[in-house]
């Protein structure tokens, strides 16, 4: 007997949203201090996140009341203000802590990762920084924010 095996975002039907949206999910459990897949300026607010002008390419989704994923590229020279002035942690190199596909990002990644995942204001920021291996000067940022 021969078995399939479908790995994917089942069930996940959520289109990314540039920019944010009015867009909102329903369940039990913790929720997300937002509506919807909000903007740049609301989850930097609501997760205490600093995000450099020099942002581009954000994309956001909400896959459960309590997730949001996130992607976005910034300049590989702001990635330690970014990390810094969001007090996310130190960065570990060769470490994976995303292992789901999302909408907004692929889940195979190209270029070298480094991770880190902290807390503050109540909410979980785990957040992957995958290097370009086509561009050295570019860094995509992948960011799972999450309510517990």
């Amino acid at each position: 007997m021969a078995a399939i095996v479908l790995i994917g975002a089942a069930g996940c039907s959520k289109s990314p949203t540039p920019g944010g949206s009015a867009a909102t999910t329903t369940a039990a459990g913790p929720t997300l201090p937002f509506e919807g897949s909000p903007s740049e300026a609301v989850l930097a607010e609501a997760a205490g996140l600093t995000f450099p002008t020099t942002i581009n390419g954000y994309r956001s989704v909400r896959v459960a009341t309590n997730e949001l994923d996130v992607s976005f590229t910034i300049p590989a020279t702001d990635l330690d203000a970014f990390i810094t002035g969001s007090h996310l942690g130190t960065l570990v190199a060769n470490k994976k802590i995303i292992n789901h596909p999302s909408p907004v990002w692929d889940l195979q990644t190209t270029g070298s990762v480094q991770s880190v995942v902290s807390n503050r204001r109540g909410i979980e920021r785990g957040i992957e920084v995958v290097a370009s291996a086509s561009d050295p000067t570019t860094d995509t940022i992948r960011l799972v924010v999450t309510k517990n």
